[in-house]
């Protein structure tokens, strides 16, 4: 029997908590033997696809952007990560009279008409929101769940030649206009004119191809563990009934955003200010805050609200918190199958984690910069940082001490390397180096 002594950290107890669909949830997905984390990323991917398509997140920094979901459920072959979006499925059927006893299926769904559409080609994509009968095309649907439950057909899709798999899913995450840019060549859907969320089963030793993606295809989505450690001894009752019908949200025809509490904008503005300042990667520094931001708002959508809260924010940080250590697992395999089988290509391991790196390295550098010559200790420099950035604090720091940014005496208390040592105070740099300035 296969060892699982490692798993992915699962989103914290906190969480479900929070809220009682939240536990709902995660007590139906015990029931099946299954992980509550899989099943809520499924079940949020579905929230989100079922809102109108015309109900933005506000332009908080930059422009508008839309509720489209990038879901991975990732655990190994047969750890029960297709069953987990099946049952999301049966907890939040797609809206229809039968399901809606308020009967605002047509008025809040009217255009989800393309449910559980596989990925094939790009340009596949594009034509599943048109009706192609007549002579001219003409846009049908503006809301679509994709589900792609083999990695293996979706990685040799996006490696044939001249494929537009990866772009045009990169584009829809963003809302932007997808599509052939001359009339001739098809159809093209305008920007923010859509919605559409992606549920995709992971499994780590097929997935360096796509982590590895040069074009931040991996930051875009939020990793769900379909392995749960809070899985009871005891199998809790199944209940049966559906948790969430569609509800007013917006006109049909107007335009609207979800409202944002100040506080959660100013975090979003923070982020992005240490963005153009260089002092985090741009790239992965921006979609986090993007990612994090659409799991609030479905968050605030599964609570029936469409305003984004302070704690909608937070409980949305401890998903992507796991989401996070996650995505590592999914590295940390990859790293051990490339030591077991030297000939894995080594694109198909990991030049995701350069990402990784240059958070630990710049944070590194934040605590160096922070400590006094005259000594600090542990506590008051983790405060020293964003709150945002403490959860890097111990990788950062052991950065720090291994490249020799900082000492740690034996007495706890940290200071820069170049500060002489103070009575009682134990130099812990190695030998050679304490030879070398001695």
């Amino acid at each position: 029997m296969e060892s699982r002594s490692s798993v992915p950290t699962n989103i914290s107890n906190e969480f479900w908590q929070a809220r009682p669909v939240l536990g709902r949830i995660r007590s139906a997905a015990h029931a099946r033997m299954l992980s509550g984390d899989a099943v809520l990323g499924a079940v949020l991917a579905r929230v989100a696809v079922f809102s109108r398509h015309n109900l933005f997140l506000p332009a908080i920094v930059g422009t508008r952007q839309p509720l489209n979901l990038f879901v991975g459920l990732v655990a190994k072959p047969g750890d029960g990560k297709s069953c987990a979006a099946t049952l999301a499925a049966e907890l939040f059927p797609i809206p229809s009279r039968d399901h809606d006893p308020t009967n605002l299926s047509k008025e809040v769904c009217e255009g989800v008409v393309n449910m559980h559409v596989p990925l094939g080609t790009g340009e596949g994509l594009v034509h599943t929101f048109f009706d192609m009968t007549g002579k001219q095309p003409v846009q049908n649907c503006f809301n679509i769940l994709m589900i792609e439950d083999e990695i293996g057909r979706f990685k040799s899709l996006g490696n044939r030649g001249g494929s537009t798999m990866l772009p045009n899913l990169r584009s829809m995450w963003s809302g932007a206009k997808v599509g052939n840019t001359t009339a001739s060549r098809g159809p093209t859907v305008a920007a923010l004119a859509y919605r559409a969320s992606l549920i995709m089963s992971i499994q780590p030793k097929h997935a360096g191809w796509l982590l590895n993606d040069m074009g931040g295809t991996p930051d875009r989505f939020t990793w769900f563990s379909a392995y749960d450690l809070a899985t009871p001894d005891v199998t809790p009752n199944f209940d049966p009934r559906i948790l969430w019908h569609p509800f007013h949200l917006a006109d049909p025809q107007v335009d609207a955003d979800f409202s944002v509490d100040p506080t959660v904008a100013d975090t979003i503005r923070s982020l992005a200010r240490d963005r153009v300042r260089g002092v985090l990667d741009g790239e992965y520094a921006g979609h986090r805050a993007q990612r994090i931001l659409r799991i609030a708002a479905a968050l605030a959508l599964l609570d029936k609200r469409r305003d984004i809260t302070v704690d909608d924010w937070a409980l949305a940080r401890m998903v992507d918190d796991a989401s996070e250590d996650t995505l590592r697992w999914m590295h940390q395999q990859l790293a051990e199958r490339r030591h077991t089988n030297p000939t894995v290509p080594e694109s198909e391991v990991n030049h995701r984690s350069e990402i990784h790196a240059a958070k630990i390295e710049s944070i590194a550098k934040l605590l160096r910069d922070h400590v006094p010559d005259s000594g600090t200790t542990r506590a008051p420099l983790r405060r020293s940082i964003h709150s945002r950035d403490r959860d890097w604090f111990d990788a950062a720091f052991d950065h720090a001490i291994a490249n020799d940014m900082l000492i740690e005496d034996s007495d706890g208390s940290i200071r820069p390397t170049d500060s002489p040592l103070t009575s009682g105070q134990v130099d812990r740099r190695p030998p050679q180096e304490m030879q070398a300035t001695g």
